[in-house]
């Protein structure tokens, strides 16, 4: 699992900067990161979106499984959210950033 940066692309401007979000103390600052399940138990996220590659069911059944996923506050409430990996290519243009911004609406709304 990674974890994007609060900086460094413009999805992630538009998240962070935009739109409000706060990133997480495991946030990293300029460059994504690889994520240890050890990691995971310090995200400490009221939401999280997970960009989820087609094949990666068994990878979600384990990370759905776990404790230490079960264990961030996001998870718990029942505010985890996916996405394909189009984000990082809507996030360059004006019409693509519209389009994240109404589904993280629809997300948060739900």
């Amino acid at each position: 699992m990674q974890i994007y940066a609060a900086k460094g692309h413009p999805t992630n401007t538009l998240l962070y900067h935009d739109l409000g979000f706060v990133p997480t103390t495991v946030t990293p600052a300029e460059q994504r990161e690889d994520l240890s399940m050890e990691k995971i138990a310090d995200v400490d996220a009221d939401f999280v979106v997970l960009e989820i590659d087609p094949n990666a069911d068994e990878y979600l059944n384990n990370i759905n499984a776990s404790s230490l996923w079960k264990g961030v506050p996001a998870v718990g409430a029942d505010q985890v959210y996916t996405t394909d990996s189009f984000w990082l290519f809507k996030g360059w243009g004006a019409i693509g950033r519209s389009e994240i911004i109404n589904e993280v609406e629809d997300m948060i709304n739900r």
